[in-house]
């Protein structure tokens, strides 16, 4: 996820607000106003955010990922699957980032034996990942139900 440059997201919503405004068509306000609200500590609304920006933009992978977190953020995990497998489907994909994000989103939910097919096709596509190697380990900690 992009990280606002100088670090005050409530600031920055301000400024998209502004922006979103005067047109409310402004895609790169949208998904920054997103990144700035899910900072702020308000998935749900970040989650909005790029629902908008998805019905202006059509399907992209950036946007169903990011969602995808913002969903998971909130515990809605089928939202959250939904929108990975959608983004994995996608020219572009983020392999690595998707694939881990839905693994934790499985994890969470309680499917562990998914949630290990996913992190090891994380690794597949970079296996020089640290915190893959280590999740994949924590994991084998685990029975698979």
């Amino acid at each position: 996820m992009i990280r606002l440059a100088d670090g005050s997201p409530a600031a920055a919503q301000l400024d998209f607000d502004a922006a979103l405004a005067r047109d409310p068509g402004y895609l790169a306000a949208l998904v920054n106003r997103a990144i700035a609200r899910f900072e702020s500590g308000d998935p749900a609304e970040a989650a909005i955010d790029l629902t908008r920006a998805l019905e202006l933009a059509g399907p992209d992978p950036d946007l169903l990922l990011n969602r995808g977190i913002a969903y998971a953020a909130v515990g809605e995990f089928e939202r959250a699957l939904a929108d990975y497998a959608r983004a994995l489907t996608l020219p572009d994909a983020d392999l690595v980032e998707l694939h881990l994000n839905r693994g934790r989103c499985l994890l969470m939910s309680g499917r562990s034996g998914a949630a290990r097919d996913d992190f090891r096709a994380a690794q597949d596509a970079a296996p020089d990942r640290d915190d893959i190697v280590e999740l994949l380990d924590r994991l084998q900690q685990m029975p698979v139900p």
